[in-house]
């Protein structure tokens, strides 16, 4: 059975392909005339995770940070180092094919202790959750 930690790391990784952050643009509210279109959107790093009241919602695949209310001629390299300056991947302001292997290594190495520190975080808070029933249990 494979855990959450690997199901998370698994995830998470997958978007460090831009076709499958290309695949969740199912729809987009800008077409291919305008700088702000899914092409872009995915290439600077951008997985679409909005809905029929949020058209236009987008997670970086790297740092979360979610953006909306998106205008056409927005620029999407652009915008996402302005709203998550300490992005990463938004700092290379470049298409995955065009950074060189050894930003690719640090990139991918930054993603997995971060999914990795999440997952510590989440289960250091089950344990003081579970910890405190125990503890609340023996005292009656």
């Amino acid at each position: 059975m494979e855990s959450n930690l690997n199901k998370a790391l698994k995830e998470s990784l997958k978007y460090f392909s831009h076709k499958e952050r290309l695949a969740t643009f199912k729809t987009w509210i800008f077409s291919k005339k305008y700088p702000c279109n899914v092409e872009k959107m995915a290439e600077a790093g951008f997985i679409f995770i909005g809905s029929k009241n949020e058209p236009d919602s987008v997670k970086c695949f790297f740092c979360n940070t979610n953006l909306d209310r998106w205008e056409p001629n927005d620029n999407p390299w652009k915008e996402h180092l302005r709203h998550a300056p300490k992005c990463s991947f938004a700092k290379l302001q470049q298409p995955m094919d065009q950074i060189t292997l050894r930003e690719y290594y640090i990139l991918h190495s930054q993603l997995c202790h971060s999914v990795i520190d999440a997952y510590i975080e989440e289960q250091r808070l089950a344990s003081g959750k579970l910890f405190k029933k125990l503890e609340a249990k023996f005292r009656k």
